[in-house]
């Protein structure tokens, strides 16, 4: 494949900040997402970060609401300057803040293309800035004079474009997928242990639909008075620690490996179980806590962000966050839905100490009380019917893991032409 130097100013018919907004917090008419930089990582938008602009305040300019195919950069911020992703018209109109650029292709490169291209060029973009620390932006500058190796041929451009976002698609194809998985177990969690369904069944002798009669059986037919308001007859008032302790095994810095996973609360979705990416050791710079598979993590700092994960490795996460561990592997089901619940979320919320940057306390969680069975019976069936739920998942965020690694090795390669697009689909097709 034939290729050629260019320079980004000769592929983009606009580079440009986006809006200072006048920020809504009701929807209607007047109001239009605002894609900021917290929404922009892992080369793709995070619609649910979005923030909403009130356009009867302040008009927006035709040439920053996005069009299709235009790629965004952070252009602010330590530690998200240079993240790259690109817009392929999900929603009408959306528009960008001010520390975000616009960068829009032009009619002479596959804008699918383009997108990759500049993704390929991130960690380049992630040092073009101009500023002093904590004040540094991005120099539109040195972007736009940024070299750059391209296919000459736009048919060409079109297949590589393809064959990557094919595998970005499968990519983004396994995280609803997730969210569902976690649906459908918290919502058996909710009939059992907090709506308690099943009892309520056997007090009126009916069947409870999707229950064996075995699993209903494990059930009281009855209620019984506690300081908790009516619960299960025979079950009791505790609290998590019976069933799971807090791991704090702290690591030294120098003992550290280069190459060992780290996960700080950055790495940690909003309300999503699923853990798509870490870091590496070489970043760490202070003490860390371990954690192992089948740990779970909770964010103790700035709890109301609902920062809960079950990684499937080995590794250290910050010391903001707090390594959850069941007494038995059959509690692990029990003891997550526990933590990930949102009423542990506004428990922990209020109890949390500081202003600036509230933190909860282990104690916090234990102090939540709870209603349980004595026998461990409920707790078994209860992992039995969940646990293939949460392997789905991990295995899902496995495949994630596999793909993005694929993508990014072959990124470049393809980008440039070191690699045929035919050779880069039988990678693709080998991976999946």
């Amino acid at each position: 494949m034939c290729s050629k130097t260019v320079q980004v100013s000769e592929l983009v018919s606009l580079l440009k900040k986006g809006i200072t907004p006048k920020y809504s917090d009701d929807s209607n008419e007047s109001t239009i997402p605002v894609i900021n930089q917290k929404c922009i990582r892992d080369f793709s938008v995070n619609f649910e970060l979005c923030r909403l602009h009130d356009r009867s305040k302040r008009k927006v300019a035709d040439d920053k609401l996005l069009k299709k195919f235009d790629v965004l950069i952070n252009s602010t911020g330590t530690g998200t300057l240079g993240r790259v992703a690109q817009y392929f018209g999900a929603n009408d109109e959306v528009t960008v803040d001010s520390h975000v650029a616009i960068l829009r292709p032009n009619d002479d490169i596959d804008p699918i293309y383009f997108g990759y291209l500049i993704k390929s060029k991130q960690k380049i973009i992630e040092t073009l800035f101009t500023g002093s620390t904590g004040q540094t932006e991005l120099d539109k500058n040195a972007v736009n004079e940024l070299e750059c190796e391209i296919i000459a041929d736009k048919s060409q451009q079109e297949h590589i474009g393809k064959i990557l976002k094919a595998l970005d698609d499968k990519i983004e194809n396994n995280k609803p997928m997730n969210q569902t998985l976690e649906k459908l177990a918290q919502r058996i969690f909710k009939s059992w242990f907090i709506d308690f369904d099943p009892v309520k069944a056997n007090k009126e002798g009916l069947p409870f639909d999707g229950l064996s009669p075995e699993i209903q059986a494990l059930f009281p037919s009855e209620f019984e008075d506690s300081e908790l308001g009516m619960i299960p007859k025979g079950w009791e008032v505790s609290n998590i620690e019976k069933y799971a302790t807090n791991v704090r095994k702290n690591i030294k810095k120098g003992d550290i490996d280069s190459d060992m996973p780290y996960l700080g609360l950055e790495h940690i979705n909003r309300k999503c179980l699923s853990v798509y990416e870490h870091g590496l050791g070489e970043s760490v710079t202070s003490n860390k806590s371990q954690f192992q598979v089948n740990d779970i993590l909770l964010g103790k700092l700035r709890p109301y962000f609902h920062k809960v994960g079950i990684p499937n490795f080995d590794g250290v996460c910050s010391t903001d966050i707090l390594v959850v561990r069941p007494k038995e592997s059959f509690y692990f089901e029990y003891a997550l839905n526990v933590v990930y619940q949102d009423r542990l979320i506004d428990h922990l919320t209020r109890c949390s100490s500081g202003t600036r940057m509230p933190r909860a306390k282990w104690a916090d969680v234990t102090d939540y009380q709870l209603a349980t069975p004595l026998d461990d019976s409920i707790f078994k069936a209860f992992s039995k019917i969940t646990s293939p739920l949460y392997q789905r998942l991990l295995n899902n965020c496995n495949e994630v893991d596999i793909l993005s690694k694929l993508r990014d090795r072959l990124l470049p390669k393809l980008i440039s032409g070191q690699i045929s697009v035919g050779e880069a689909a039988q990678e693709l097709a080998e991976a999946v």
